[in-house]
């Protein structure tokens, strides 16, 4: 004699009831992508204050270079005297 499974239930929720564990796993991955998404533009703004912080000393030399390199030697002391006449 063969034995047959009993029918299922048609219609209505047939997966096994939700337990509070796996409903506070959603919340908190959930919870989790949200603050990452609110967190990451400062965190992005932070990385790229920091490295331009890190090369001005580089960035500097680059734009200010005519005024931190003289051209030609120049004579204080021979000016002053000039002045002075």
């Amino acid at each position: 004699m063969a034995t047959q499974a009993p029918p299922r239930p048609t219609g209505g929720n047939t997966s096994r009831p939700r337990r509070l564990r796996d409903e506070l796993r959603e919340l908190t991955l959930r919870l989790h992508f949200y603050v990452g998404l609110f967190i990451a533009p400062f965190l992005l703004v932070a990385a790229a204050t920091g490295i331009l912080y890190a090369l001005t000393p580089q960035i500097e030399q680059v734009v200010y270079d005519k005024e931190l390199h003289a051209t030609e030697p120049v004579n204080l002391f021979g000016s002053l005297a000039e002045l002075r006449r």
